[in-house]
């Protein structure tokens, strides 16, 4: 039981992270349409490919790792720790 533990560590925060940021991007118009933007340029300039590799939004898509940081700043980690 020890092992599966901590085989599994990290899971739950990193789901969560995801969850609130795709949650913020969701609720706000304005971050959504900046998102969206981004993504069908660096597509229509052929920019990504299907599937899209990580390298690619990291280098094309650099508003998506702001809103990464910002979902894992706005995550308070230490309100689950027991």
């Amino acid at each position: 039981m020890l092992i599966n533990a901590h085989s599994l560590a990290g899971a739950d925060t990193t789901a969560t992270a995801f969850r609130a940021m795709i949650l913020h991007i969701a609720t706000n118009s304005r971050v959504r349409r900046k998102l969206l933007h981004q993504i069908d340029g660096a597509d229509a300039q052929g920019l990504l490919s299907t599937p899209v590799k990580y390298e690619e939004v990291r280098k094309d898509i650099d508003y998506m790792e702001l809103i990464t940081k910002e979902a894992l700043r706005m995550l308070d980690i230490t309100c689950h720790i027991l």
